[in-house]
């Protein structure tokens, strides 16, 4: 397995897209800890977990949106446990109760 900085198939972007669907974000969790489960050399395992920690923090925003902030919070610090999941700290504060109340309305 091996990933490429240039894209290899062509997108076509449109608000239907699957690849926007919360179903498609919920299934990249599920199908890059799978791949955890090989066994990849180290240089590999440690870019696939730091797509687990963007695809966490995806699902962690759908679940905030829904207002379901337990399974926010719990994709959120999974987020934050794999490389690269720091840059996803300051969204710590958009799960606060207060904080998300206020953002809600506005007031932020």
């Amino acid at each position: 397995m091996f990933f490429l900085d240039q894209p290899t198939f062509r997108v076509h972007d449109s608000v239907d897209s699957l690849s926007k669907s919360r179903d498609y974000r919920a299934g990249a969790v599920a199908a890059l800890q799978t791949a955890l489960e090989l066994d990849l050399p180290p240089r590999i395992a440690r870019r696939v977990r730091a797509r687990l920690s963007e695809a966490h923090h995806d699902v962690a925003e759908d679940y905030m949106n829904d207002n379901n902030l337990r399974r926010a919070w719990a994709h959120h610090l999974a987020s934050l446990a794999e490389p690269g999941g720091t840059k996803y700290l300051l969204f710590s504060r958009r799960l606060l109760p207060f904080w998300h109340r206020s953002s809600r309305r506005g007031l932020q």
